[in-house]
Formats: structure tokens, C-alpha cells, sequence
């Protein structure tokens, strides 16, 4: 019956209500009255004639539906003739059961769709497997001791460069010392010896 629904809204844009919906807009004493005359009304849906009329019925009738859906007509069920106001929509479970190779056929066709479902099934579970098994490869190799064995590694690299580069700048701290002092060697030796 929802699915009836959801396909008469999305295809037509007819409104169509749960018989459910339609019984709780009522009074108590009018639901009990609707009840009454049409016992399947909340196991079904309701529109008005007029909009039902609009239904292409064969594109209903191409449908499979899991059961019987009783359809309603607003305009009758208000009347006063009290007579049942409802139509019965099969789809093509009705011709399933007198016809016996369409039948046949249908069930060789859900056959192939589950077998292909299965197959598919198979290759998610293979899938999912693999995953697993890199997932597992992902944590072992965090957790071994090659990785900290590098971060051991990559750690001393790094302060042994940075060891390296504090002596570099030490020398050329050391050199510029040196440099300066030796202009200041030139300078004077050249002062004594103009003098």
C-alpha cells in the first residue's frame, strides 16, 4: 500500500491519502460510521473520483503489488447509499496465478535476480575481506617495532643535525672573529710602519 502511494504521488501528483489519515481527520462518531460500511478503509488509500479518473489504470495494472489494494472514492464513501465505494487494484500477481507460464517465468526471472544479488553479495564479502586483512597489515606495522625503530632513527638524525648545524655556526662565528682580528693586525701594522 506504500508503495501504491509513494508511486501515485511521484508519477501523477493526485493526492491520495492512508485510509489511516483519512479515518483520524473524522469525528469519533463519523469514523465509527465509516467503519462500519467500509471495514477495509484503513488498510487502503483514499482520493477523490475525479482525480482517480486521471490514473492511467493500465500503467497501474503493469505493477506487481504484495497485495490487493482496496482505493477509495471520498465522493462515495460520503453519499448515502451505504454501498461498498472502494475498487480493488491487482497488478500482475492476479495473472501469476491463472497463468502458468507467466508464472514459470516469473519465478525463473527472481531466480537470476537472486543469484545475481548472491554474486554480488560474494564480491562485497570478498571486498570487505581484503580490507580487513590490509587494515590488520596498517596496524601491525604501526605497532611493530620497524616503525619505532625509525622514529627512533629519525629522532637521533635529527639532533645530530641539529648538533651539526649549532657547531657550523660556532665556526663561523669563530671565523669572523678571526678575520676581524686580522684586520685590525693589518690596520695597526700599517700605522707603525708609516710612523
Amino acid at each position: 500500500m506504500k508503495e501504491l502511494k509513494e508511486w501515485i504521488d511521484e508519477k501523477t501528483g493526485i493526492d491520495v491519502f492512508y485510509g489511516t489519515q483519512f479515518l483520524q481527520s473524522l469525528s469519533a462518531e463519523k469514523m465509527a460510521n465509516h467503519l462500519r460500511t467500509n471495514p477495509l478503509l484503513p488498510y487502503g488509500l483514499v482520493v477523490s473520483q475525479h482525480q482517480w479518473q486521471k490514473i492511467n489504470q493500465q500503467v497501474l495494472s503493469g505493477r506487481m503489488f504484495k497485495s490487493p489494494v482496496p482505493i477509495f472514492m471520498r465522493e462515495e464513501m460520503n453519499s448515502e447509499n451505504h454501498k461498498p465505494s472502494f475498487v480493488i487494484i491487482n497488478g500482475t500477481e492476479k495473472e501469476l496465478l491463472s497463468d502458468k507460464n507467466q508464472f514459470t517465468n516469473w519465478k525463473i526471472k527472481i531466480a537470476k535476480q537472486t543469484e545475481e544479488k548472491k554474486d554480488t553479495l560474494i564480491e562485497i564479502e570478498k571486498t570487505e575481506t581484503s580490507l580487513r586483512r590490509i587494515l590488520k597489515e596498517i596496524d601491525r606495522f604501526i605497532s611493530s617495532k620497524l616503525a619505532s625503530d625509525l622514529e627512533k632513527t629519525f629522532n637521533q638524525e635529527q639532533s645530530a643535525l641539529l648538533s651539526k648545524k649549532t657547531k657550523l655556526q660556532e665556526i663561523t662565528t669563530q671565523e669572523e672573529k678571526e678575520k676581524e682580528l686580522q684586520l685590525q693586525l693589518k690596520s695597526s701594522g700599517k700605522r707603525q710602519s708609516e710612523r
